[in-house]
C-alpha cells in the first residue's frame, strides 16, 4: 500500500513537473492550480499514511519496524529490538539465542514478550495479557502456511 501511494506521488510530481515546463495561458491558470491543490493534498495522505500507529488484525501478516505501534483490537505491540543471549551447559558447551523483542500493553499492564527461533524450531510463542492468550510468528506463520520476511509477523487470539 504504502509503496503505491509512493508510485503516485511520483508520477503527480512528474506530470506537474511537466506542467511547469509549458508555457501557462490564462485560460488554463485556473485548471493547473487545482492539480497543484490535488498534489499537495495527495502528498499529505502520503506522509500521514507513512506515520503514527497502524492497526493489526488477528491472524493476518503484520509489517513491524523498530519503535513503531501496531493497534490490535486487545493491546498495543511495539518491536524494540533485537537482542543476544548466551547460555552456558555443565558440560562446557554454550549456545547464543537471537532475540526479537516486542512490548506489550493492555491497558495498565505491560510485558515484554521476546520470539526466537532457539535451535531451529520455528514456531508460534505464546504470551498472555489483558487475561487473554495470544501467539505470535515470525519468519513462517503455521496458521497461515507461509513464510514471512524478517519484518512481518503474525498475531493470534487463542
Amino acid at each position: 500500500m504504502k509503496e503505491l501511494m509512493l508510485l503516485l506521488l511520483i508520477q503527480s510530481i512528474y506530470f506537474a513537473g511537466l506542467g511547469i515546463l509549458k508555457p501557462i495561458k490564462k485560460e488554463h491558470l485556473k485548471n493547473q492550480m487545482k492539480n497543484y491543490h490535488l498534489l499537495i493534498l495527495l502528498t499529505i495522505m502520503v506522509i500521514g499514511a507513512n506515520c503514527g500507529d497502524k492497526d493489526g488484525k488477528y491472524g493476518t501478516v503484520v509489517s513491524f519496524s523498530k519503535d513503531n505501534s501496531i493497534k490490535f483490537p486487545d493491546f498495543e505491540l511495539v518491536f524494540t529490538g533485537e537482542s543476544d543471549k548466551t547460555s552456558y551447559f555443565d558440560n562446557g558447551n554454550k549456545f547464543t539465542f537471537h532475540y526479537y523483542n516486542f512490548s506489550v500493553t493492555a491497558g495498565s499492564e505491560n510485558k515484554t514478550v521476546q520470539w526466537s527461533s532457539g535451535t531451529g524450531e520455528i514456531g508460534p510463542m505464546p504470551f498472555e495479557i489483558g487475561g487473554n492468550k495470544y501467539s505470535i510468528e515470525l519468519k513462517y506463520s503455521e496458521g497461515l502456511k507461509k513464510r514471512l520476511d524478517n519484518d512481518e509477523l503474525v498475531i493470534t487470539k487463542l
